[in-house]
């Protein structure tokens, strides 16, 4: 691992699009399937967005 450099690859998503993935699962209006869907993830990826969100606030 040395040199710097960090395991694992970039994030599927920036920001801006965690951010708003984490709003509408907020609203309740959309299900884990709807954001999985409308963001091109997978289910994996959307809870560990959603947890990594959480443990942002």
């Amino acid at each position: 691992m040395g040199k710097g450099k960090l395991r694992g690859g970039e994030p599927k998503h920036s920001v801006r699009q965690a951010a708003e993935l984490t709003r509408m699962h907020a609203t309740e209006e959309y299900s884990v399937s709807d954001l999985i869907e409308f963001f091109s993830a997978s289910r994996p990826t959307v809870y560990r967005t959603l947890a990594l969100q959480k443990a942002k606030r």
